[in-house]
């Protein structure tokens, strides 16, 4: 899973739980990362709707939707989980499993990525809030 996707999991459910404004330093903090890289991926939420910022000293970032899902987040971010930077293969062979391989794992490689995306339909931003605060992590 990429870690721009888990950041911005970790993002909208801490802005979710705070409720309100939060700075990219204290969000940082959270994640365990830096403020650049929080900044970055905040933009990419900003950019997509799913957080909004204000400047000042009662300024940082805050969550829009709540209630979306991670299949909402990850398509909003195109976020793919599973590819390959490898095929065998080459549809210029003369067998049929050499110039055939690509094509399928290609397919394939699609349908895997579509079922983890169908998947995270199960998920919702303030519904990770819930579970966490109670404690619950499964």
């Amino acid at each position: 899973m990429k870690s721009d996707f888990l950041i911005s999991i970790h993002s909208l459910v801490y802005l979710c739980h705070k409720g309100g404004f939060v700075s990219s330093q204290e969000l940082a903090d959270n994640i365990c990362t830096t403020g650049p890289m929080v900044r970055k991926n905040m933009l990419r939420l900003i950019r997509t709707g799913f957080a909004e910022s204000r400047n000042g000293v009662e300024g940082g970032y805050r969550i829009l939707h709540p209630d979306a899902t991670l299949k909402d987040l990850a398509k909003a971010l195109n976020i793919s989980f599973v590819s390959s930077d490898y095929m065998t293969g080459s549809m210029d062979k003369d067998c049929l499993i050499a110039s055939n391989m690509g094509p399928f794992m290609d397919s394939l490689l699609q349908k895997l990525n579509q079922e983890c995306i169908d998947r995270l339909s199960e998920y919702t931003i303030s519904g990770i809030n819930e579970r966490l605060s109670k404690g619950a992590v499964k």
